[in-house]
């Protein structure tokens, strides 16, 4: 959706990363295009010469990137020191690598910049079916059911929540200057009111021309783009805040509940509330 066309995964050597690394580089390859993986020592931060050991994986491996690149790193502290290596290589953030990084540990994720984007995992619903899990286990036992002598115990696999989507993907990747331009004005301002007139002022052309040159690069207007980012604005408020519909909906640019209401169902074919209940745990359970 941001226009990248060659990516890269870095990841840990144990099973979790495998996983993830595994299922990114399918969904690539489900698009049509290819995926390096770098896989780094499991305990890279364990000692100086493992860090060092990582950090000397990662440097060969931005040799052979040819930006604008889309980066999926497994691991927050991996990430932010990914995002740090690509600054020592003037590699910018995110317009050469798009970064992609860890869990959404917010401490990590936030308080440096660029911020990074994120998955959400959902932690209070893993815990909440690790609980029903142990507690079925717990009851078949006390009726006297035992497992299976060398049967694994069962597994459950629970998707992330969505994208956190912050300062490291805040990029689309297109071969024209002025829509680069346009689309960079767009998301400094999309939380103020903005239509398309006054994108195509920002970057001297006229509203006409820029509208055939979106079609043309993105096969999107200008108001979907617009649209575009203040949903993914307002995707991210909904589920790590509990802020009102109306705080939201003002601060992201829709102006009212009403407006965001409708782009929601226009976009996900469900309403704001919906969203953020399908994404935080029921606080009755």
């Amino acid at each position: 959706a941001r226009g990248l066309r060659r990516f890269s995964v870095i990841t840990r050597n144990d099973r979790s990363g495998k996983l993830q690394s595994d299922a990114f580089c399918e969904e690539i390859a489900n698009a049509g295009f290819e995926c390096q993986t770098i896989r780094l020592p499991r305990h890279h931060v364990h000692s100086y010469a493992k860090w060092r050991e990582a950090e000397q994986k990662v440097y060969a491996a931005m040799d052979q990137w040819c930006p604008p690149l889309g980066l999926f790193v497994v691991g927050d502290d991996m990430g932010r020191m990914v995002a740090q290596m690509c600054q020592h290589r003037a590699l910018r953030v995110p317009q050469d690598v798009a970064i992609i990084a860890g869990a959404n540990e917010e401490t990590i994720c936030e308080h440096a910049r660029p911020t990074l984007t994120s998955l959400e995992f959902g932690y209070q619903r893993v815990g909440y079916e690790a609980a029903k899990l142990l507690d079925r286990l717990m009851r078949q036992r006390a009726r006297g059911k035992q497992r299976e002598s060398g049967a694994a115990p069962p597994h459950i696999l629970l998707p992330p929540q969505g994208v956190v989507v912050r300062e490291s993907t805040d990029f689309f990747s297109v071969d024209d200057s002025v829509v680069a331009d346009a689309l960079a004005f767009i998301a400094a301002n999309c939380h103020r009111r903005l239509k398309q007139d006054d994108v195509a002022r920002a970057v001297k052309a006229e509203t006409r021309t820029l509208q055939m040159r979106f079609r043309k690069f993105l096969d999107r207007p200008i108001v979907a783009v617009i649209r575009q980012l203040r949903l993914e604005r307002a995707k991210r408020e909904l589920v790590q805040s509990t802020r009102s519909m109306k705080e939201i909906a003002q601060d992201v640019g829709f102006e009212d509940p009403a407006r965001m209401n409708d782009a929601f169902r226009r976009e996900l074919n469900i309403t704001p509330s919906e969203y953020r209940r399908q994404r935080q745990l029921d606080r009755e359970v």
